[in-house]
């Protein structure tokens, strides 16, 4: 994931897609609820706004995307990651003599059938819109494309072939003209692949599959199940042989697994006994094979406004999984793990959509910086809609946001209000003043009244 703090940022759009009527019903409705109105409005920006003739000299800035968008470049970015996380958009940095760029990618809108196939995509609609909405309009998308064909037994097709109907001479019909040959390279269109699911996990899917097959698994399960394994092992730091060996105790019928029963297993009884020794190796992996690359660390040291324990925090919760990180975290402070701590990290993952190095950073602040010996799930929800609603999307932006408001605090703390000074009588400094004239008759008037109160 990329973000800059610079509007001067130029960008180039790589390519276009079309975008007919029934990719813009699936664009508006399935997508639009996934990633919110300014996303789907800088996916068609982007189409609107490419240019074959355009070239890398003329390139615009991200500053200009702004102002056509009407939004701050916060909020770019934040809708350009969630079309990259739902694959509508891939992003790349170019480098020149000249310049270094941003490179959109747009893939195509793929149909209802595929989304829906997309367990993720499905997973996360019906998280957003609740049940009786997501069953809406699934059943208003199978039914248009069920309209759209009809099904009828055949026996035997009788359909004309090519050369039933036209001759062509022989040896053209073999090995085609070089002129033919030509228009056929000059007229090669790229193949434009619906958008998926962005997998940015590094998962060997080769080697996945001679594990399954190693292991007797239906190779049609790694097929099925291949975006929930992804983020399985994204969250708990599974290698390829791992994630397999979580997978076997959960074999239905000897070769297909219960995904369900692996996804309640890794909550309920991860870091078991067979773990220890694992989780413990993953952190002793070397730094530049579990961590940052030179250039990510040449890259957060210039961040500015941040210290070098910031910029040190910021290399730990990109190096680790949350679940392993939250290992480290109590392996710091003693005790376990608990399975609502877990539930939490993965409420966290698929409900509010937040990136893995965020919730590594939202565990820092739970546990170390708010010094708590559990995770207190109110607490941890109240501070990711406080991130949330302050357009807070990397763990950059958490840190410069907390700064910003450990700054407003101390000053409200420190602040002194101006206090009234009343001014009172100094009586030691006051003449005394003596009286001169006594009226006797009053003074023996009062002895009396008091003596006879006193005789009654």
């Amino acid at each position: 994931m990329y973000e800059t703090s610079d509007p001067k940022k130029h960008y180039f759009i790589a390519n276009t897609v079309p975008l007919f009527p029934s990719d813009l019903k699936v664009l508006t409705k399935l997508y639009q609820p996934l990633v919110g109105a300014m996303a789907v409005s800088l996916y068609q920006t982007l189409i609107q706004n490419y240019s074959y003739d355009q070239l890398l000299a003329q390139t615009n800035t991200l500053y200009q995307l702004q102002e056509m968008l009407d939004c701050s470049l916060e909020q770019l970015f934040s809708a350009l990651h969630k079309l990259e996380a739902t694959g509508l958009v891939r992003t790349f940095l170019s480098k020149n003599i000249h310049m270094e760029l941003l490179v959109f990618r747009l893939q195509k809108v793929p149909s209802s059938s595929e989304f829906f196939a997309t367990s993720l995509l499905s997973s996360l609609l019906r998280e957003k819109v609740g049940d009786l909405t997501f069953q809406t309009l699934s059943q208003e998308f199978a039914q248009i494309t069920k309209s759209q064909q009809r099904k009828i037994e055949t026996d035997q097709e009788v359909s004309a072939s090519f050369f039933e109907v036209f001759t062509l001479p022989e040896a053209e019909a073999i090995t085609p003209s070089d002129e033919v040959q030509q228009a056929a390279i000059d007229n090669q269109d790229a193949k434009l692949a619906p958008a998926n699911v962005a997998d940015q996990d590094q998962v060997d899917w080769q080697l996945m599959a001679d594990l399954f097959d190693r292991n007797q698994i239906s190779p049609n399960d790694l097929k099925q199940y291949k975006f929930e394994l992804a983020s399985l092992m994204n969250l708990y730091g599974l290698s390829e042989a791992e994630m397999v060996e979580e997978l076997l105790p959960t074999l239905k019928g000897g070769h297909h697994i219960d995904m369900q029963a692996v996804k309640r297993d890794l909550l309920a009884n991860w870091r078991g006994v067979h773990n220890d020794q694992r989780t413990q190796a993953y952190f002793k992996q070397p730094e530049e094979k579990a961590g940052l690359s030179a250039a990510q660390k040449s890259a957060l040291a210039k961040v500015k406004g941040l210290t070098e324990a910031d910029r040190a925090i910021l290399v730990e919760v990109n190096r680790y999984a949350p679940m392993r990180y939250l290992e480290h975290l109590r392996a710091q402070k003693g005790g376990k793990v608990l399975t609502n701590e877990r539930y939490i990290i993965k409420d966290l993952k698929d409900q509010w959509g937040m990136a893995d190095n965020l919730i590594n950073l939202l565990l820092h602040t739970a546990l170390v910086d708010m010094d708590n010996s559990t995770l207190n799930r109110n607490l941890v929800e109240k501070t990711a809609n406080d991130w949330m609603q302050n357009q807070v999307v990397s763990p950059v932006d958490a840190l410069l946001y907390m700064h910003k408001r450990n700054e407003q605090m101390a000053h409200l703390h420190t602040r002194k209000r101006p206090m009234k000074v009343i001014e009172g009588t100094d009586w030691s400094k006051q003449p005394v003043k003596q009286e001169t004239k006594v009226d006797l008759e009053k003074m023996n008037q009062i002895f009396k009244e008091f003596s006879r109160k006193k005789t009654k």
